[in-house]
């Protein structure tokens, strides 16, 4: 049988970047091939860099701060990796085996994450063989110092395709290469499949309750919003640890964190696939914008598709109202267009190697 190679980043600490790739690897899978997710081992300039950085902010509490959430998360995601992924080590010498390779999807563009790291962009494979699936920037400029090198290597790729518009705007900007917007991968999963690894859980909460997942400190301000807004339903509140630790929150297993979702009364959030997931089982939410401004333009590419701009949280917004008014009723014929979408452009790129 065929086989493909899918290239994204290694997060064992953040349950979108679990999801996606898991979901990659599902739609490749349905096409009759078989797949690999390659885990590249660090350059060596890379990894001295890490050290150094690691020393400068040893005694910096955002830092530490950090490392305790990577040790705290990692034990109980990597597990998932093992059983639900495939991944392999990154060989050369096993290369030709593959009939192509796809980067993405996930912010694998992203400079801060990848830096002028051309793996993700598959340089190592022939040029008919390298394919983006729904790639991210998740920044809206690209220093000047990657320009080069974007440039050459995007114009380099046989066919891309990317999750926000704003990567569009990029890419038009650094190179002559074209790109789609297209869907995330976990919106090529049915709803059925996805309540189907929701309901692979021990746990079973009762009673009403609203859901936090932020990735970014959530101000003091809109934590008092939500809290009003659940006393109002009568509804407790519990909250997943994101990017920064506090021992008080609650680290779920991938599908924990899908049935967290699917059951909630409400979701409040600035993560861009717990959004995702929230849409998927129709669970009513608010968006926050993370407190760095980061991400901003794929969020909005997501609302978009689905007409949930309302649920964007600004200063004008009145909780209840949005979330009391939020409907999912042309969510499935979207989900649907999108998913036909995405399986034409994989199709299309496999039929060109």
């Amino acid at each position: 049988m065929k086989k493909i190679g899918i290239l994204t980043l290694q997060g064992n600490f953040n349950y979108g970047n679990r999801l996606q790739n898991y979901a990659l690897e599902q739609v490749v899978l349905s096409l009759n091939y078989d797949v690999d997710t390659l885990v590249l081992p660090e350059k060596k300039k890379i990894r001295l860099k890490k050290t150094i950085l690691k020393l400068m902010y040893h005694f910096s509490k955002r830092k530490k701060q950090y490392l305790k959430m990577l040790k705290a998360k990692t034990p109980i995601l990597t597990p998932f990796t093992k059983a639900y992924l495939h991944s392999r080590q990154f060989d050369k010498a096993n290369l030709k085996s593959y009939t192509a390779f796809f980067v993405g999807s996930d912010q694998v563009w992203n400079p801060s994450y990848t830096g002028n790291d051309t793996r993700y962009f598959l340089d190592f494979a022939p040029r008919k063989k390298r394919f983006a699936y729904a790639a991210s920037f998740g920044v809206s400029n690209i220093p000047a110092q990657f320009h080069s090198n974007y440039r050459k290597y995007l114009n380099d790729m046989h066919k891309i395709s990317v999750r926000e518009e704003q990567g569009i705007n990029i890419i038009n900007s650094l190179s002559d290469a074209k790109a789609e917007l297209i869907a995330d991968p976990t919106l090529l999963l049915s709803q059925k499949k996805w309540n189907e690894l929701a309901n692979k859980v021990d746990i079973k909460f009762t009673g009403n309750y609203v859901l936090i997942y932020t990735l970014s400190s959530l101000s003091p301000d809109k934590y008092s919003k939500i809290k009003e807004y659940a006393e109002s339903k009568n509804a407790k509140i519990i909250t997943i640890l994101g990017d920064e630790y506090n021992p008080d929150y609650w680290i779920p297993s991938p599908f924990e964190f899908l049935y967290a979702i699917k059951n909630a009364t409400s979701v409040f959030t600035d993560s861009f696939h717990c959004t995702v997931f929230s849409i998927i089982f129709n669970t009513p939410f608010i968006i926050f914008n993370r407190s760095n401004g980061e991400m901003i333009s794929r969020i909005d590419t997501l609302l978009a598709y689905f007409g949930f701009q309302r649920n964007k949280f600004s200063t004008q917004t009145n909780i209840n109202d949005v979330l009391s008014k939020t409907s999912f009723t042309g969510v499935a014929k979207v989900l649907a267009k999108e998913k036909a979408k995405g399986y034409v452009f994989i199709q299309d790129c496999l039929a060109s190697v």
